[in-house]
């Protein structure tokens, strides 16, 4: 197999994977944030996002994946990617 390819498809997904831990990095330097739901329930009495996300740890996503993009490769891309990870991590947790 191609090993430059393999190693070229795991650095394209590399500030998605390192900007998908930072919010966890980020509370245990600097402890908890403002919640991202604002406290807001749904109509089961749960709360919308879940106790874990803040708006602290979302931009910690968006920031440090494209810092971390914009160091591998200068392109506006890393930045969609940050976004991308962030929605889909405030997705998964409404579903939740």
């Amino acid at each position: 197999m191609n090993f430059i390819y393999y190693v070229k498809t795991a650095l394209l997904f590399l500030p998605a994977y390192i900007s998908n831990v930072s919010p966890l990095l980020v509370t245990r330097l600097t402890g908890g944030g403002t919640p991202l739901d604002m406290g807001m329930t749904f109509i089961d009495g749960r709360r919308l996002l879940g106790d874990n996300k803040t708006i602290k740890g979302t931009l910690s996503i968006i920031i440090v994946g494209s810092i971390i993009g914009l160091a591998y490769d200068p392109k506006f891309i890393e930045f969609v990617q940050a976004i991308g990870v962030a929605i889909g991590n405030t997705v998964g947790s409404f579903m939740k």
